[in-house]
C-alpha cells in the first residue's frame, strides 16, 4: 500500500471515530 493511500484512510477513520463519540455522547444526554 502507498503511504498516500494509508494517510487518506486514517484520515477517514480520524472522522468516523469522531462522529461515533458524537453519536454516543448525543445518545447518553437521554
Amino acid at each position: 500500500m502507498d503511504v498516500e493511500r494509508l494517510e487518506r484512510y486514517k484520515d477517514k477513520i480520524n472522522l468516523i471515530e469522531k462522529r461515533i463519540e458524537q453519536i454516543s455522547e448525543w445518545i447518553n444526554l437521554d
